[in-house]
């Protein structure tokens, strides 16, 4: 594979963010790529039908090896399958601590055997679940290996095939590999990017026990910092003021700089006002004097807005929009080419949905913000 040289858009910036990538390996991905459509054909839910069609907090969805769909609800304290045509079928998991039971379930995946995983945030462990059978079948947990199990991230394995169990160790994230017994046999540093290159004030405090505790408070359309876990092993991160992606194989066995020169869309009146309300809010919150907090609402929103990996490990660049437009993606394959920019309807939301080949699962909310599952088709352009 022939990569191009880093191009001229590329700043000091993103330099002193990311570093310079191993062996000098970076994508160009200037050109314009052809961009699909990705549309909509089924929906799962309801605003006051039958309780199993009826959804809290949507935190995971996973497509299993025979199209049934698998959905978790962080609110409900369960996990429900649905066929092919979104017929509720049966609970895999229901609310309790006990074997195959879930607080706060999140992070769904299937993994190459079949089996179904999640992130069991309220006991600080990962459930399997056997879907080899046609029934799924609670298997086996494992332990986490950190303290920052309410921590969303998605559930991926390594190309052993250990589990890589992510949270913040010591401030840092990190990622933990886990064999079939629970044991940590390999431990990865995320690099965080500089401090000054994130909008976040810190503020100092005593909880109600006396003890002393950390407030963040993060800019309302501020530089954040973005990871995304691969399926095979490897991840992404970047900050989102550019697009300046950094892409780390399994085992740091290749580093790419994914770069573009793309601007963030203006704030609209509303997301402004949403914007002070927060900053106001967290004030209050934490008793801070308004002059002491460092930022305000910015003019215009960051160019990237999260990046996720597709189940076939795929990476997806979400692009911030404007207010109420139809969302964009930017999707690259294994070989860090950039394949296509994907749209989609702009009340879907598939940052914690299921991402695979020519069909994705995400999230979308109606007037009353009552959450639906949709199943939404991409076209071929391969």
């Amino acid at each position: 594979m022939v990569m191009n040289s880093i191009p001229a858009t590329f700043t000091a910036f993103a330099m002193a963010v990311f570093g310079a990538a191993c062996g000098g390996e970076v994508s160009d991905v200037t050109a314009a790529p052809p961009v699909v459509e990705a549309r909509v054909d089924l929906t799962i839910g309801s605003a006051d039908g039958a309780d199993a069609y009826i959804f809290g907090r949507v935190s995971g969805i996973a497509l299993g090896p025979n199209g049934h769909i698998y959905v978790a609800d962080a609110q409900a304290n369960a996990v429900r399958e649905f066929d092919a045509d979104g017929q509720f079928v049966r609970s895999v998991a229901r609310a309790g601590a006990g074997p195959g039971e879930v607080r706060g379930p999140c992070c769904l995946a299937v993994d190459g055997t079949g089996t179904l995983w999640l992130r069991d945030t309220g006991n600080a462990r990962y459930n399997a679940y056997d879907l080899s059978g046609g029934r799924p079948t609670y298997r086996e947990l494992r332990r986490m290996s950190h303290g920052s199990a309410g921590f969303w991230v998605e559930t991926t394995f390594g190309p052993s095939g250990h589990l890589i169990d992510v949270g913040h160790d010591e401030g840092t994230l990190t990622r933990f590999h886990l064999d079939s017994t629970g044991t940590v046999t390999k431990v990865q540093r995320v690099t965080s990017p500089p401090a000054d290159s994130l909008s976040m004030y810190t503020v100092e405090r005593t909880n109600s026990a006396g003890l002393p505790m950390i407030a963040y408070l993060y800019q309302p359309f501020g530089p954040n910092h973005l990871v995304a876990h691969s399926p095979m092993g490897g991840w992404a991160s970047a900050v989102s003021s550019r697009y300046a992606v950094e892409w780390t194989g399994p085992d740091s066995s290749f580093s790419w700089l994914l770069t573009d020169d793309v601007a963030g869309p203006p704030l609209s009146a509303a997301e402004r006002t949403a914007a002070e309300e927060r900053i106001e809010a967290d004030r209050t919150r934490w008793e801070v004097p308004r002059g002491q907090v460092p930022f305000d609402v910015p003019d215009t929103k960051p160019p990237l807005r999260a990046l996720r990996f597709s189940t076939n490990g795929h990476l997806w660049v979400f692009l911030s929009v404007p207010d109420g437009a139809t969302r964009l993606g930017d999707v690259y394959d294994r070989d860090g080419k950039r394949q296509y920019r994907v749209r989609w309807p702009a009340d879907v939301d598939l940052r914690s949905g299921h991402l695979g080949d020519g069909v994705v699962l995400g999230v979308r909310r109606d007037e009353l913000d009552v959450p639906y599952i949709v199943r939404l088709t991409i076209p071929d352009v391969m």
